[in-house]
């Protein structure tokens, strides 16, 4: 339960109620209409990318899942960067908001990665790298701000 009393501006006041959660928090619950697993990234010391000589084809390294996957979440498009050159090649990137109601788990840092395991069939499958872990002591919902590199 979150202590609502810090809200207080005054004695008696009450800026935000401590129903605010219980009452909104099924109606955020309902806008989860994926469904997401969370990966924690290589450990320290690991590659991030393995490189096999005799398919000559390079495995990303998404480190371990985390234990009670997957859970819902909602995801938003937050921004699209075209026509960025890097070593010669031109990438798009694209910034999305992973919103969901489960707690971060211990673990899961900024070197992790989001799996889409559905709703949405143009990004089902995609891993996405975490670059930014948004908490907060009065928040039903916790946001992970990922990238994906489309090369």
């Amino acid at each position: 339960m979150v202590n609502t009393a810090a809200f207080r501006p005054r004695p008696g006041i009450t800026v935000i109620p401590d129903s605010f959660i219980t009452h909104h928090e099924p109606t955020v619950d309902g806008t989860h209409l994926a469904t997401v697993e969370l990966w924690t990234g290589p450990a320290a010391g690991e590659p991030a990318v393995v490189w096999n000589d005799v398919t000559h084809t390079e495995t990303r390294n998404y480190g371990t899942r985390v234990p009670d996957m997957p859970v819902a979440a909602r995801i938003q498009n937050v921004s699209v960067v075209a026509g960025v050159t890097a070593g010669s090649q031109d990438v798009t990137t694209r910034s999305y908001r992973v919103t969901t109601n489960q707690a971060i788990p211990e673990g899961l840092t900024v070197s992790g990665f989001v799996k889409i395991v559905d709703g949405d069939p143009y990004l089902e499958g995609r891993y996405l790298s975490v670059e930014d872990i948004h908490g907060g002591t009065f928040a039903f919902e916790r946001v992970l701000v990922c990238l994906d590199n489309l090369g």
